[in-house]
This record gives C-alpha cells, sequence and structure tokens, in this order.
C-alpha cells in the first residue's frame, strides 16, 4: 500500500478532548498568613533600632567635653548659691562669668585652658562640699549640745525633786 492509498482511505477526523484541570484551593503559605504580623514586627524592629541609635548619640553627646564643663560649672553655682552666704557672695558672680563665657563657647574645653578651668571648678566643688559637711558637723554638734544640756537640766530637776522629798 501506498501512502495515497493510505490517505485516500482514511475516512472521518481525529478528534480530541481536552479536559480541564480540577480547581483546586490555592495552597497557604505561612508567609501569606503571618504577613500583617512579620510587617508589623519589622516596622517594631525598624523603630527599636533608631531608638537605640538615638540613645546611644545622646549617651555620646553628653559625656562630650563641652557638656560636661558645662554640668560641671552649672553644679558649682548651685552649690555655691546654697552654701554659706559669706563663701557664696565673692563666688557667685565669677561662676556666672565663667558659664556665660562656657555657653558662648569662648572657651575650648579640651584645650589647655579648658582643662585647667575644669581644675579650678573641681576645686571648688570640693571646697564647697567641705564647707557644706563642716557647716552639717557644726550643727549636728550644737543640736547635741542643746539636747545634752536639756536632759542635764532635767536630771538635776529630778535630783532636786528627790531630794527634797514629796511635800505633804
Amino acid at each position: 500500500m501506498t501512502v495515497s492509498e493510505w490517505t485516500s482511505s482514511l475516512k472521518g477526523g481525529i478528534q480530541g478532548e481536552v479536559v480541564a484541570p480540577p480547581v483546586y484551593a490555592p495552597v497557604t503559605t505561612i508567609a501569606s498568613t503571618m504577613k500583617p504580623v512579620l510587617i508589623v514586627s519589622g516596622v517594631g524592629l525598624l523603630v527599636l533600632a533608631m531608638l537605640l541609635f538615638v540613645g546611644w548619640q545622646f549617651r555620646r553627646w553628653s559625656r562630650s567635653a563641652p557638656v560636661e564643663l558645662r554640668r560641671l560649672a552649672k553644679r558649682v553655682r548651685d552649690k555655691a548659691l546654697r552654701a554659706d552666704p559669706i563663701l557664696s557672695g565673692p563666688l557667685a558672680p565669677a561662676l556666672d562669668s565663667m558659664i556665660k563665657a562656657i555657653e558662648s563657647s569662648k572657651v575650648d574645653p579640651v584645650s589647655e585652658e579648658g582643662q585647667r578651668i575644669v581644675k579650678v571648678l573641681r576645686r571648688v566643688d570640693a571646697t564647697l562640699d567641705e564647707k557644706a559637711a563642716e557647716n552639717k558637723a557644726c550643727d549636728e554638734r550644737k543640736m547635741a549640745d542643746e539636747l545634752v544640756s536639756e536632759v542635764e537640766i532635767a536630771l538635776e530637776a529630778a535630783g532636786e525633786a528627790a531630794r527634797l522629798g514629796p511635800q505633804r
């Protein structure tokens, strides 16, 4: 049989049936169900990282030499204002002018002159602390003397009353 005979013997056609694939439910992954949680936690971690960075920068800034010098000068001035008026009278104007010079950046705290100012302020701070301790001890001594005096007077009065005996 030849090809032409064979092709002439074919009658009809080819039928093909295309079957649609079955419909499956989409597979849900953990990523799709946890998407809101992942987004919120990611934003939370970003905010936490920013807060840590800002805190680190603030701590670094607060420990810098200019800030430390300003803080020391203000602390000494506040102690001087609370101290004995005889001591604070001459110190207050000098400390105020020093604070103004520090705040206007006329003195570089890292320089040799700035370190000299720091040493002077620390020495004044120590002197004010010593003077406050002396004043406190003096006040305590006075209070103790008054209390002892009261007790001794009460003791003498009790002894006098006991010597006289009961009044009948």
